[in-house]
């Protein structure tokens, strides 16, 4: 595949970023109360968007992949996750969800710094294609 190549089908998929986005934001919003009280205590919050990226090669050709930077929930502009001062509380960070205007922010997220008591594993793809947990997931 050319990068014209590359780039046209990542544009492609931004009607499915702007579907993902609103499903995403719905869903985050209902798993906030399955959020630990350890987490929710700490201002290490932020927001992020989806933004298309560099097409990554993978088996079988090229796919599109959504990057989730940070922004700030009120100008919807990148913000750096190494600055302290960015952080919201996890009150403001869902309060900024719920305001959100679509396609500004897709969810919130905890920044681990290393000074917390606690650490975090993210597992991709941990949803299987019947709606419930895969085997690599459930191994957590």
């Amino acid at each position: 595949m050319t990068e014209t190549e590359i780039r046209a089908r990542v544009d492609a998929e931004i009607p499915r970023v702007d579907a993902e986005i609103l499903r995403v934001g719905t869903a985050t919003l209902a798993n906030c109360k399955n959020i630990p009280e350890d987490f929710r205590a700490i201002r290490q919050w932020m927001a992020y968007r989806f933004d298309p990226r560099e097409a990554k090669k993978e088996p079988g050709g090229y796919s599109p992949k959504l990057g989730k930077p940070p922004v700030s929930p009120s100008s919807g502009n990148p913000i750096s996750w190494t600055n302290p001062n960015n952080f919201l509380s996890f009150e403001e960070a869902v309060k900024a969800l719920k305001v959100n205007k679509p396609g500004n922010l897709a969810g919130i997220g905890v920044v681990f710094t290393g000074k917390e008591p606690f650490s975090g594993v993210d597992v991709d793809s941990c949803i299987g294609k019947a709606g419930g947990l895969t085997d690599q997931a459930r191994r957590f």
